[in-house]
Formats: structure tokens, C-alpha cells, sequence
């Protein structure tokens, strides 16, 4: 390496001594100005390849060391040796398993087939670039007959080469996908989903799909491209404007999608169904007539998570709205909750029925 580098410093002085040269003759100068021409351009080009020489590491390319926007992200350096070559081994262990849970249900479904007329929600969060979450929600979706989607954010992490493979996925679902940003999201990452044919992406907005209305807040982080994490400020910001969206509204919407829970905190009450994401942990809260529901990461926190010893597991959570004539709007009466495990080859799914003053 040092010895290349030593051809390529004598190459560019014998370089720049022939071009002063040429310089020199094309203006027809004196012998006294050609020489100092010469003179000057050498001069010139060994100061700066002299401070390139005094700060340049030769050595760093043997431990490649990432700033920036990928300085939260430093398992990028090894993922060419273990991430990639697990994301087709786990699609599959997550389609084999997503027919094993049908197959549990199935004489559960009874009860929730008998239902005329019935919604299916599927609640996803933090696929965090993984794109074998795709191959689990594509199963969830065929099997339990989804009739669309709500993400609430960080889909990806800060647009990272897996992405083109993530909206490939994204764009093969057979369903509306409705998206709220989360804060490792970024505005070209909202720019590449607003490409897609089946995506609604919400910011103060509200969408309304087969009766059920979504009223949903992109996470004050994905107006950046930079990897800091949403402030205090900005998340009491954001708290602040969604309840003055909900006081302007005659009429409620049936669920609120913000990807932090602390955006939503002290908005329980208002709405009948909040989602969120962020943490990383699946649960339902009901709290003041209002069910507060996390998907926890439906990617298993991203390549970290298949690439760390600790167990995160795959999670969604499937809502089950019913509709009548005697109901003013849907209810929920059942939701489940689906987890596999990163590590071990199971999953576990948990059912839970709501009685209709659960959540109104």
C-alpha cells in the first residue's frame, strides 16, 4: 500500500512539472518566467500532497469506522457476514409458522365467523428495515383474511441499503396500508411509500376504510434526515396538537395511530383506540374508556434484533371490528396478539374478547 502510494506522489509531480510545461510554451514565456512557472506548480502540488500525507490513515481502511448518520448503527460493519444471509431462512420459519397459529384458531374463528359483519385490522410498528416481517404480515393477511393495515412507524433505518427490498415487499401486499411516520423514518423514506399504489400516509389527516376511520401524526423525528432522537419539547408539541385536532372534530375517529405513546399520553378519553409503537413491546392498556394498543416490532427490531443475544420477538396484533345497523360506529370486540420468537422456533398467541362497555 505505502509503496503505491509513493508511484502515485512521483506520477503527479512528473504530471504537473509536463502541464506547467505546456502552460509555459503556449504563452511563449521568457526562459526566466518558464522556470518559475515549473518551479511554482511542483511546489504547489507537494504542499498538498503533503497535507494530504500528514492527516491521511492508511491503516483506517483495515477498521472501517462509520459518523454521521450511521453513527447509531454500528452493527452495519458486520451485517454483510450475518444479517443477510438469515432474512430468507427466517421468511420462511415466519410463513411455516404464521399457517402453525391458523391452525390453532381454527375452531376459535367459529365464534368470530359468526359475525356478518366484520372488520379485520392488522396493527403493525418498527419493521426497522427487516424484511422478513413482510413475509410474516403476507401470511397473517392471506390466513386471517386482513382487510387492511395500520403501521405506526419506523419502517425503516435512515434509508439503509435494505430499503429497496423493503418497498418491493410493501408494494406486493394485497391490502391498504396506511402509514404513520415514526422517528427513524426520514422524508425520502415518506417519499419512496407516497410512490406506492396501496399507501395512505397520515399526518394530521384522516382516512376512512371499510367504516373505520383512522385519524393519525407522523413522529416530529422523520421531518429530519438526522439520526437524533424526537425531543421532549417536540413530543409535547406533538401532544399538544393532536388534542387541538380532536377538540375541532364534530365527530371523533374510531382510532388514533401516533408512533411514541408519550405523543398520546393524557389523550386517553378522547379517542377509542390508540395505537402506537416506538418501545418495542406489545401490549393493550385500557384506560378512561379508551384501549391503548402497541404492535411492539413486527421486524424484531431490524437486523440488531436477529444479530443480538437477546430474544426479540416478532409481534403484530390483529383487531376484529364488528359493525350493525345498531351500532353508531365499529366496535372492537377481539384482538390477538401474535408473537414469535427470534430464537426459538415458537410463537404464542394470546385472544382477548372485549365486552361492549370495554371500549365505546
Amino acid at each position: 500500500m505505502l509503496k503505491s502510494v509513493q508511484i502515485l506522489v512521483i506520477k503527479t509531480v512528473i504530471l504537473s512539472i509536463i502541464g506547467a510545461t505546456f502552460t509555459a510554451l503556449f504563452f511563449k514565456l521568457k526562459k526566466k518566467d518558464f522556470i518559475f512557472c515549473i518551479v511554482i506548480s511542483s511546489l504547489l502540488i507537494i504542499a498538498v500532497l503533503s497535507l494530504v500525507y500528514i492527516s491521511y490513515d492508511i491503516k483506517a481502511f483495515d477498521k472501517p469506522e462509520y459518523f454521521g448518520t450511521l453513527k447509531a448503527a454500528p452493527w452495519l460493519i458486520g451485517i454483510w457476514n450475518k444479517g443477510l444471509s438469515q432474512i430468507n431462512e427466517l421468511g420462511q420459519q415466519l410463513k411455516d409458522m404464521s399457517d402453525g397459529i391458523l391452525a390453532v384458531f381454527s375452531k376459535m374463528d367459529n365464534i368470530i365467523s359468526t359475525e356478518k359483519s366484520m372488520a379485520r385490522v392488522l396493527h403493525v410498528s418498527d419493521i426497522h428495515n427487516n424484511p422478513a416481517a413482510f413475509d410474516f404480515m403476507e401470511q397473517i393477511i392471506k390466513n386471517f383474511n386482513v382487510d387492511f393495515v395500520i403501521d405506526t412507524g419506523d419502517i425503516t433505518d435512515y434509508g439503509t441499503f435494505l430499503e429497496d427490498m423493503v418497498i418491493k415487499k410493501l408494494s406486493q401486499l394485497p391490502v391498504d396500508y396506511v402509514f404513520v411516520a415514526g422517528n427513524h423514518d426520514s422524508p425520502k423514506t415518506l417519499e419512496l411509500l407516497e410512490t406506492i399504489d396501496n399507501v395512505t400516509i397520515l399526518n394530521g389527516e384522516i382516512t376512512t376504510i371499510k367504516g373505520i376511520s383512522i385519524l393519525g401524526f407522523s413522529d416530529p423525528g422523520s421531518a429530519a434526515a438526522d439520526i437524533d432522537s424526537t425531543s421532549e419539547t417536540d413530543i409535547m408539541k406533538l401532544n399538544l396538537k393532536i388534542r387541538e385536532k380532536l377538540y375541532s372534530l364534530n365527530q371523533m375517529p374510531d382510532i388514533l395511530a401516533v408512533h411514541n405513546p408519550k405523543s398520546t399520553e393524557s389523550i386517553s378519553g378522547l379517542v377509542p383506540i390508540i395505537l402506537n409503537g416506538h418501545v418495542h413491546k406489545a401490549s393493550l392498556k385500557e384506560e378512561n374508556n379508551s384501549l391503548t394498543i402497541n404492535a411492539g416490532t413486527t421486524g424484531a427490531a431490524g437486523i440488531r434484533g436477529i444479530q443480538c443475544k437477546g430474544d426479540t420477538p416478532y409481534s403484530a396484533i390483529l383487531l376484529y371490528f364488528k359493525k350493525s345497523e345498531n351500532l353508531e360506529k365499529p366496535q372492537l370486540f377481539a384482538a390477538d396478539i401474535i408473537k414469535i420468537s427470534n430464537i426459538k422456533a415458537g410463537f404464542q398467541v394470546e385472544r382477548i374478547f372485549f365486552e361492549q362497555e370495554d371500549v365505546r
